[in-house]
């Protein structure tokens, strides 16, 4: 008989259950509703991530170049494009 992480017995009957849980499909609108939430999600972070980009290339600008050696880096390392 199959065991649970904690080792406690699970039933067939348990099983069959779990499995028809777990393959059981969201309702179209649900899905729908879903789709803007993610557009959203997914524009904010790329806009989070450009803004980190951004910030980081301000401050490696202001480094010397003896600095950015220091670091491993070159003046073209980081350059815009």
């Amino acid at each position: 008989m199959p065991t649970t992480d904690t080792g406690s017995a699970v039933s067939l009957k348990d099983l069959r259950t779990m499995a028809s849980i777990a393959h059981t499909h969201a309702p179209l609108g649900a899905v729908t509703d879903l789709r803007p939430v993610g557009i959203i999600s997914s524009f904010f972070q790329t806009i989070v991530a450009w803004n980190d980009n951004r910030q980081t290339q301000n401050e490696l600008a202001k480094l010397t170049r003896a600095q950015l050696e220091d670091i491993g880096l070159t003046d073209y390392s980081f350059s815009v494009k």
